[in-house]
C-alpha cells in the first residue's frame, strides 16, 4: 500500500533560496545551513590559538543551522 505522501518529512541542504521558498510554502519540512559565518570564525580562532602554540581541538566541528517553517524566515534575503 503506498504511504501518504504528507506522512513522510522531506529535507533538504544548503539553505539555498529555493529551499527557503520550498520550507515557506510547505514542499520542504526541513533544510540545513553550512554556517559560513561559523566556519569562518572557528578557522580564524583555530588560527590565532596554533600562532599562540596552544592546542587546538581535531576536527574543528561547526554545527549545521536547522532551518524548519519556524524559523525559514530569518534566512530570506530581502
Amino acid at each position: 500500500m503506498p504511504q501518504d505522501p504528507k506522512s513522510v518529512l522531506t529535507g533538504g541542504i544548503d539553505a539555498t533560496p529555493d529551499a527557503l521558498r520550498a520550507v515557506e510554502s510547505g514542499e520542504l519540512d526541513v533544510t540545513v545551513l553550512q554556517d559560513a559565518f561559523g566556519q569562518a570564525k572557528s578557522a580564524v580562532e583555530a588560527s590565532y590559538k596554533m600562532m599562540a602554540n596552544q592546542r587546538v581541538p581535531s576536527p574543528q566541528w561547526v554545527p549545521f543551522r536547522l532551518i524548519t517553517s519556524d524559523n525559514y524566515q530569518q534566512f530570506l534575503k530581502n
